[in-house]
């Protein structure tokens, strides 16, 4: 999270404990729950299943973007408008090849459907439930599907014109791929 000073401050957790049951032990952890007590003017969070961490984004307020680690795929589209055509564009855990075959299509499209249909009717509202019944999130704590609408930005980390196929995107990705690379050094001489 980014205070209003500028500083970038938060804590590193698993996301992957902030899954269903898992939930309980990150967000109740003292130096997370501390974190309540500074003042944010941006929080940058990733978009991966950790949906009970869009209850600091209503505690505080404040815009918030989404940090992706690979290309976009299935439900993450939809949470921030962009179009997806799974029977064009595939499924992330699809093994296929382009062009697609009429069957390839079919079964990305149906993985693709399962996938959304398992996080909007199963993950995201047990989550959000879970979140509430423990006291994490406060009572007024909106759907977390209503979160997704007000992302300011996403982050994804993919080279957009390595992307295969090409798909398009809302204004609001922005492809990083590649950002965290340091420039290359010269290969030392052998003797």
């Amino acid at each position: 999270m980014t205070g209003s000073d500028g500083a970038m401050r938060g804590s590193t957790v698993n996301s992957g404990n902030c899954k269903r049951d898992g939930a309980e032990s990150v967000l109740e952890q003292p130096h997370i729950q501390a974190l309540k007590e500074e003042k944010f003017d941006l929080i940058i969070m990733s978009t991966f299943f950790n949906y009970c961490f869009l209850s600091f984004v209503h505690h505080f307020k404040v815009p918030f973007i989404y940090a992706w680690t690979t290309t976009l795929f299935g439900v993450f589209h939809d949470m921030i408008g962009n179009i997806d055509v799974p029977a064009i564009s595939g499924f992330m855990y699809s093994e296929t090849s382009f062009p697609f075959t009429f069957k390839q299509r079919l079964e990305t499209a149906i993985l693709n459907a399962i996938f959304k249909h398992s996080n909007e009717m199963n993950l995201e509202p047990k989550m959000h439930s879970m979140c509430i019944e423990r006291r994490m999130c406060p009572p007024d704590t909106p759907p977390f599907s209503e979160f997704h609408k007000n992302a300011s930005l996403i982050i994804v980390n993919s080279i957009r014109a390595l992307e295969y196929p090409p798909r398009p995107s809302m204004p609001n990705v922005i492809y990083a791929g590649g950002a965290h690379l340091k420039p290359s050094k010269k290969l030392p001489k052998l003797n």
